[in-house]
């Protein structure tokens, strides 16, 4: 019963701990983490947008981009900041 009582016990320690080593590990790492990799990616606007959310083509997927000014057709834009599934854009 020791044996069993001790094994439970420190596999619950490390488990604890290790949970708390991979989440500071995954707030460096970029690998697998879509949002991190897509800020400082370019594009480029397919038409005229107002001020506000658009689609936008990064690689092969549309995202739903936000920008604070109009952008003209043509216009290249950097990804500045993801905030969930809306690329925050800024004009290049």
């Amino acid at each position: 019963m020791s044996f069993a009582s001790f094994s439970l016990i420190t596999t619950w320690l490390w488990w604890r701990k290790q949970l708390s080593t991979d989440k500071q590990d995954d707030a460096h790492r970029e690998l697998n983490q879509k949002d991190k990799q897509l800020i400082g990616k370019t594009s480029v606007v397919e038409q005229d947008v107002d001020a506000g959310q658009f689609r936008l083509m990064l690689g092969d997927t549309t995202w739903t981009a936000e920008c604070d000014v109009p952008l003209k057709a043509g216009t290249r834009v950097k990804v500045a900041h993801v905030d969930g599934i809306v690329v925050k854009v800024e004009p290049v």
